[in-house]
């Protein structure tokens, strides 16, 4: 199954953008690491409203990602390692880099659903799905991200991934975070960026792939 890895960064004080995408193929079985849930990161998500009217697979997108930041170095070795073994193609030098810096980040803060990030998500995630033919962080209206991110209130820095695939939320998050053939490794910064502090993620049908489509948009508060 081919999975498609797309990035955008603003700084909405400034001018600086980046787009990168990649693509990458794994066979079509389920990964499911032999993890007991961490009962302090899913009792913190479930505090929050906006938390809890979402999918499931979006909540996993929380979970994950807040287990990855919460103790990078565990991630690493009881979620990475076992995944590289399962499909080894993606064994390679950038899940290698990818380990040397879970290696040597530290606890990073929470990321908690914020409900403007969570609209612009899944705005986004619906319209690609619909009518969009490729993955853009642009509308099929043609309102930037950088609009998008300004009409939400966005006052600092925002950033989005997007990824297309199977309806996956910790296969998305483990591709988006080893960025295979993406040399500046922009989703990874983004999920691994200490001053982010707000998430919105949404799931949504992609017609024209004929399989999902994820929106991650993030901010600095």
């Amino acid at each position: 199954m081919k999975h498609i890895l797309f990035i955008a960064f603003i700084l909405i004080f400034g001018p600086q953008f980046s787009f990168t995408q990649s693509m990458v193929s794994l066979e079509d079985k389920d990964f499911k690491p032999d993890i007991a849930l961490d009962t302090s990161i899913q009792n913190w998500l479930n505090s929050f409203p906006e938390y809890k009217n979402l999918s499931i697979e979006e909540q996993n997108v929380y979970y994950w990602v807040n287990f990855m930041r919460k103790d990078p170095k565990r991630f690493s070795s009881l979620v990475l390692t076992p995944f590289l073994q399962e499909f080894k193609v993606m064994d390679n030098a950038d899940s290698r880099s990818l380990k040397v810096d879970l290696q040597t980040n530290s606890t990073l803060k929470p990321l908690r659903p914020n409900s403007a990030l969570i609209k612009t998500a899944s705005v986004q995630a619906a319209d690609l799905g619909q009518n969009g033919r490729t993955i853009s962080h642009n509308s099929t209206g043609g309102k930037s991200f950088g609009d998008r991110m300004k009409e939400a209130g966005i006052q600092k820095c925002a950033f989005e991934n997007i990824y297309s695939g199977k309806k996956d939320a910790l296969e998305a998050i483990l591709l988006l975070l080893i960025d295979s053939g993406v040399p500046n490794k922009g989703h990874r910064k983004a999920l691994l960026n200490a001053d982010v502090t707000s998430m919105g993620a949404s799931f949504a049908p992609f017609r024209a792939q004929q399989n999902f489509v994820l929106v991650q948009d993030f901010s600095c508060d």
